[in-house]
């Protein structure tokens, strides 16, 4: 009888802690759509206007503001995750991933039709990005409170 109670009571504790860890993450898309990102000028640069980006299941929303005029405009732009870097915009992959390493966006026009970023780090706080394509440039977003 305490064999039996012993066994039912280290397989309740393993289903505590397997449960409790799993409802402790969340998805890279879910982490996204939590917050809005707000982009960090890096030093010595004009940042008379400051640029956020939200996201929902399939858009990305850019949006600009003026420090003093208020909003300039928005773009949004259909977006997708992705584990492996891609050359062509898929629409048929929009929605369909919850998480992966790189985050791809279709282009505004015929010059640019997809722009890939690696994700470097996404947190509650911080996201960072860097281009695929020709930039080693890092972008650095805050979550805006």
């Amino acid at each position: 009888m305490k064999r039996r109670l012993l066994y039912i009571t280290a397989l309740l504790v393993i289903l505590i802690i397997i449960t409790s860890s799993a409802y402790g993450q969340s998805s890279t898309l879910d982490k996204l759509m939590a917050k809005t990102w707000e982009y960090q000028y890096p030093a010595g640069y004009d940042n008379s206007t400051s640029v956020k980006t939200k996201y929902s299941c399939c858009i990305q929303t850019t949006i600009l503001y003026g420090r003093i005029g208020g909003e300039y405009g928005t773009l949004d732009q259909s977006f997708y995750l992705s584990d492996n870097i891609e050359t062509e915009f898929d629409d048929s992959k929009v929605g369909k991933n919850q998480n992966g390493r790189y985050l791809v966006v279709k282009g505004t026009h015929e010059m640019l039709k997809i722009s890939v970023f690696e994700i470097l780090k996404l947190d509650v706080t911080e996201f960072k990005i860097k281009s695929v394509e020709n930039s080693p440039i890092i972008s650095t977003f805050k979550a805006v409170p």
